[in-house]
Formats: C-alpha cells, sequence, structure tokens
C-alpha cells in the first residue's frame, strides 16, 4: 500500500514581542503569501490529503488553515501538542502511530525537528528547511508503524521562491 507524508515546515512569522511567548507568533504578512503558495502546490500533487496535523503553535495552525483553504477536500485539522518542540525521534514515533485508514497525511511542525526527520526518513533530501517548505515522501508499506530510516522515497520538494 502507498502511504504518502507532506512534511512542512510553518511559514514565515512575526518576530517574537517580549511579553509574546514564541508559542503565540503568528505569520507574518509574506507568510501568509507563503502559506497559500504553499497550498496550491500541495493541491497541484493531486493527492487527496485525508488529514492535517498541526503543532498547537499559532504560527504552525495559519499555515495548516491557509492550506485547508487550497485543497479541493478540505481534511480535517487535528492541533497535536507533540509536534511542539518536538524531536525527530519524537516525530518518527508519532508519524508510527499514525491509523492506517490514513494514506495520505500532511505534518505541519518546527526546525529543527522537520529537517532532521527529512534526513532520517530519505535519501538526498534537503539539508535544511526554509519556512513553508514542504517535502512529499511516499512509503510501500502496509502500516504508518513500518517506518524506519531511509524507508521514504523523495516525490518532491517544494520551497518558497521556487516558481
Amino acid at each position: 500500500m502507498v502511504r504518502n507524508l507532506f512534511l512542512v515546515r510553518h511559514a514565515d512569522a512575526v518576530p517574537q514581542a517580549k511579553d509574546q511567548r514564541d508559542f503565540q507568533r503568528v505569520l507574518s504578512e509574506y507568510g501568509i503569501k507563503q502559506s497559500t503558495l504553499l497550498g496550491d502546490h500541495i493541491r497541484s500533487k493531486e493527492i487527496a490529503i485525508q488529514t492535517i496535523f498541526s503543532s498547537p503553535a499559532q504560527r504552525t495552525i495559519e499555515t495548516s488553515q491557509k492550506i485547508l483553504e487550497k485543497l479541493e477536500r478540505p481534511p480535517k485539522l487535528v492541533i497535536s501538542e507533540e509536534f511542539y518542540e518536538a524531536t525527530k525521534n519524537t516525530m518518527v514515533a508519532a508519524i508510527n502511530r499514525l491509523e492506517d485508514m490514513f494514506e495520505n497525511v500532511v505534518v505541519v511542525a518546527h526546525n529543527p525537528a522537520v529537517s532532521m526527520l527529512v534526513d532520517y526518513l530519505v535519501d538526498n533530501g534537503p539539508a535544511v528547511m526554509s519556512t513553508s517548505a514542504c517535502v512529499w515522501v511516499q512509503f510501500n508499506l502496509e502500516s504508518w508503524n513500518m517506518i524506519t530510516a531511509k524507508s521514504g522515497t523523495l516525490m518532491d520538494y517544494y520551497y518558497p521562491g521556487q516558481y
């Protein structure tokens, strides 16, 4: 069975204000444009996304919402605490626990974990994921819990300004 995972680093956010938590940072105007274009790019792949998992940070939720707005059949948005300040191992464990009824999933999270996860899953992936970058990784596995190091194939890499 083919499983598709789109790993997204949140779009550009405003700098953290003195009286503000990192968790509360919102998208900048540029980040709004980035995430809108990213939604167009994901839609162009013609994969029926079933769920978007997002860190609970405001900038990842806003990035996810902009992607949702662009999809033909908007999937469910699931906010997951484990994607905020996650390590690569935390993200691998979360993906391994995905329900197998999901075949096409987007995860919106933060660096450095997103970049480290891409490096773990595929050969020849980008070294660092810029804001609003996305990799599409495909797995020919029966279950998400079978994902291990280098078990995925890099199908696509998108970054802002590419087009």
